[in-house]
């Protein structure tokens, strides 16, 4: 299956009705920063292609997605090299919740969540997430564990 992701970046294009999702970088190359998720899906991964692109040399080029369904945020292991992890436990794809703790390669993140009515009033995220079209398969068959 192969999804386009679209980025928007800014938080006030985002109505009353919908919570904004942070995922907060807490250690690795892009320590401290913070990226909005929008309500279409995100590919984070070390290329210049990602919509979230974090410089981790264990991180693959497309090596995740998260992406909402419904009303809840899940992350899909895009067949990355080095897994997908939430909570400690390695994953194909996992449910998220505010306060999940996620990692890719050695980068460390942790899942936020604000209501749109405090972002109407605040200022820009300071690091804006790629706003071009990104198109990744994502991959059907079961994850098999490094060996």
């Amino acid at each position: 299956m192969v999804l386009t992701a679209v980025m928007l970046a800014w938080p006030w294009i985002l109505t009353e009705r919908m919570a904004v999702v942070d995922l907060v970088v807490l250690s690795g190359s892009r320590a401290g920063a913070c990226f909005g998720i929008p309500d279409i899906p995100v590919v984070v991964g070390r290329s210049p292609e990602a919509n979230l692109r974090i410089d981790d040399p264990w991180i693959s080029n497309m090596h995740a997605l998260v992406e909402r369904r419904g009303s809840e945020l899940w992350v899909v292991d895009l067949g990355s090299r080095n897994g997908t992890f939430v909570e400690g436990q390695q994953v194909t794809e996992a449910r998220l919740v505010p306060g999940s703790a996620l990692a890719f390669g050695q980068t460390q993140l942790e899942v936020r969540t604000r209501t749109a009515a405090s972002v109407k009033d605040a200022e820009p995220l300071k690091t804006p997430i790629r706003s071009d079209p990104v198109s990744v398969t994502v991959p059907n068959k079961a994850h098999r564990p490094p060996t």
